[in-house]
């Protein structure tokens, strides 16, 4: 059976004053339809890049798709922009950005803003426009959604304005939802609530989700997939339950390990810095930040493939035994 999106060795680069730097490097994935794959890493790793090629929403500027192929539903997605996105991004690929606080215009009212979609993919007279954009507010939880289709995004607060998002990449009832760092803005009250909303979406409108984040707690609580990036690269892959319990790569243990616990009086940061994309080293770009490293994380980039005695689709890219290490130290 085809998976509903497949993503073959994706290049991404930026032209900058310094030279091209290289966003995303030779990443490789399936997704199944009705899964959530959470993607990880620091900030600059590559995720949301990835993604915004996957929606073709990438700077016409001076980012470029050196290489690669996705396929979403059996059809290959164009590169660079043109008509054909037309009837995808918003109708079969929802996406919702960063940041609720500055996604949405301030200058409209909710209902101007939460109809452009609908506009785009359907007909649809006054009346059933608004009926449809009450219905979307009501959807993800917004009381007395017809008055506030007249509101600003001003008198919204944060979660709220994270719903309205979230309604606008659901209007034209897409198959794939993309959210980048949904919840970080947010209180841990108002991410459970958004949390607990996607799952239900999910549910209701059988949707395939990514979901964007370095927040490991959320991706614990949604995902049923994690793919860890690092300087462009996936570094580990696997079910959320192997993944938290059963690292392979030491950038995953280390991510884990700055995780704050009750009882923790120091936190267990990774040492030193991601590398220079511009400028990457010849071998793991995590090896001078690797504790475990060998010789051969110096000289040679690993390629992802399954764990030895790991659970089914969990993939790792390292020279090293990390269970065996730490197995010898006691344990994660």
């Amino acid at each position: 059976m085809t998976s509903l999106l497949q993503v073959e060795d994706l290049s991404v680069a930026f032209h900058t004053p310094r030279g091209l730097v290289h966003a995303v490097q030779g990443v490789s994935y399936r997704l199944e339809a009705g899964e959530t794959l959470a993607v990880v890493g620091e900030s600059g790793s590559g995720k949301s890049v990835h993604a915004l090629a996957i929606a073709g929403l990438l700077p016409q500027a001076n980012a470029r798709i050196l290489g690669g192929t996705v396929r979403f539903a059996g059809q290959t997605l164009p590169a660079q922009q043109s008509n054909q996105w037309t009837s995808i991004r918003g109708r079969q690929i929802g996406f919702v950005f960063q940041d609720p606080m500055t996604a949405l215009n301030p200058l409209l009212t909710i209902g101007r803003q939460l109809a452009a979609p609908l506009r785009r993919h359907f007909t649809l007279d006054a009346r059933a426009l608004r009926r449809r954009c009450i219905e979307l507010l009501e959807r993800v939880g917004i009381a007395q959604a017809e008055q506030r289709l007249k509101h600003f995004p001003h008198q919204f607060s944060g979660g709220m304005r994270q719903r309205v998002l979230i309604a606008m990449a659901i209007a034209a009832n897409p198959r794939l939802l993309i959210a980048d760092e949904a919840t970080t803005a947010l209180d841990v009250t108002v991410q459970a609530q958004i949390l607990d909303l996607i799952n239900e979406l999910k549910r209701d409108l059988d949707l395939t989700v990514i979901w964007i984040s370095h927040d490991l707690g959320v991706v614990a609580r949604l995902a049923d997939t994690v793919q860890v990036m690092y300087a462009g690269q996936i570094v580990e892959r696997g079910p959320v339950d192997a993944l938290f319990h059963d690292p392979r790569h030491a950038y995953t243990l280390g991510l884990l390990r700055s995780v704050p616990h009750p009882g923790t009086e120091r936190l267990r940061a990774i040492g030193g810095q991601p590398p220079d994309l511009a400028n990457l080293p010849a071998g793991d770009p995590f090896a001078p930040r690797n504790p475990y490293a060998t010789a051969r994380c110096f000289q040679q980039r690993p390629p992802l493939l399954p764990a030895s005695q790991g659970a089914a689709g969990h993939c790792v890219a390292a020279w090293y035994d990390l269970p065996a290490i730490l197995a010898a130290e006691g344990g994660i």
